[in-house]
């Protein structure tokens, strides 16, 4: 039995209309009906053959590296160079583009105008003193006696009440209860791998929030689900690409990546770093349980 023969038995067996296939992967039916008659050659790509089989036989519940494996002589082989540099296939939703080049433009200018007006702050302040010191004392030209301006006397111990010090204790109670208290430090703790290395937890804790952002270098197939287990996204990343999410109100999420090389997570601005031992180079799935 081919390839294509393989996908649909299994397909049909599930009772799935190719129209549900569409509707889960987003992959155009002419691409689906083009698999399913081992007609690779209407794909775009070397590179989207591979994805294209991947979603199609997860969706089916068939083992992927089983069915690669398999049909190896089938499925065009493709390099990392070609992978990395792939374009967004035409079955990719709409994804949230962070464009840059504008900001930049403009930080040369905003910092000019923060030197210029560091400058005019410093030459004010030095001309300020400077002329504070040369002035000095006021003198009368007919007795030669030196006026001081009685605001600019210092008070003497005695004159010292008891109230100045205690509106000065006042202040400095006030000053301590104003200040703002330490934020708290988020902790993520991996606590294990699967057994087939694809799949690992993590826990989030000392977190007031849990706000989620994953990020493509590459390209990579991207699936996450809250606590409930419910799809609140799916489709495929390219290089700059990225999603944000805020699940402070779930107990945690699972994220699906078909490419971990490819893909960055962050947690709360914090970049997850993956658990030594983990195989990146197969789909993985990464649980990030948030404790409240």
């Amino acid at each position: 039995m081919s390839l294509g023969n393989t996908l649909k038995s299994a397909r049909e067996e599930k009772g799935f209309s190719l129209e549900y296939i569409h509707e889960q992967t987003k992959i155009q039916k002419r691409f689906l009906q083009a698999i399913e008659n081992d007609q690779f050659e209407i794909l775009p790509g070397k590179f989207y053959v591979r994805v294209f089989v991947k979603q199609y036989a997860e969706l089916v519940d068939l083992d992927v590296d089983k069915l690669m494996m398999e049909y190896e002589g089938d499925v065009p082989a493709v390099n990392l160079e070609e992978e990395a540099v792939g374009a967004i296939p035409p079955h990719a939703q709409a994804t949230t583009v962070v464009d840059n080049s504008k900001w930049l433009k403009l930080v040369p200018k905003a910092l000019l105008i923060l030197f210029v007006l560091v400058g005019v702050a410093l030459m004010y302040s030095f001309f300020n003193h400077y002329s504070d010191d040369e002035a000095g004392p006021i003198v009368d030209n007919d007795s030669g006696e030196k006026f001081v301006d009685e605001s600019e006397k210092k008070p003497t111990p005695d004159s010292t009440t008891n109230e100045d010090s205690e509106e000065e204790q006042d202040t400095d109670e006030d000053e301590i209860e104003g200040t703002e208290p330490e934020k708290p430090v988020q902790v993520i703790t991996p606590t294990g791998i699967g057994p087939d290395k694809k799949t690992s937890t993590y826990e989030l804790t000392n977190a007031p929030t849990f706000k989620l952002k994953v990020a493509s270098t590459g390209t990579a197939w991207v699936s996450v689900k809250n606590s409930a287990q419910q799809e609140i996204y799916q489709g495929t990343l390219s290089n700059a690409q990225f999603q944000e999410f805020d699940l402070s109100a779930e107990t945690e999420v699972s994220i699906k990546t078909g490419s971990a090389l490819s893909t960055q997570i962050y947690v709360n601005d914090q970049l997850l770093e993956y658990q030594a031992g983990l195989n990146q180079s197969v789909p993985q799935t990464i649980t990030i349980k948030y404790i409240k």
